[in-house]
């Protein structure tokens, strides 16, 4: 495994961590260095949406962009969120 530095803006690691409830989660996203909140509905959403990417009948994995595209029920904004 090769390592590899990322900018994190510590201040909002910080806020993140302090301010954590049980209505918001937060990641770090390890490539951007950025820390991401994601309220409860979407994560629920973001969850939904990952069990419909692996089609069993077909055996067939669709990524989560394809998916979104797919999907008129979803505002755009949404979607950006949720990708």
């Amino acid at each position: 495994m090769m390592k590899r530095k990322v900018k994190v803006d510590m201040s909002e690691l910080e806020t993140a961590l302090n301010w954590g409830s049980s209505e918001w989660s937060y990641y770090l996203d390890l490539e951007t260095g950025k820390v991401i909140g994601i309220d409860d509905e979407t994560s629920r959403m973001l969850g939904e949406l990952i069990e419909e990417i692996y089609d069993e009948q077909d055996n067939q994995i669709t990524s989560l962009e394809e998916l979104l595209q797919q999907r008129n029920d979803i505002p755009d904004w949404q979607k950006e969120i949720l990708l």
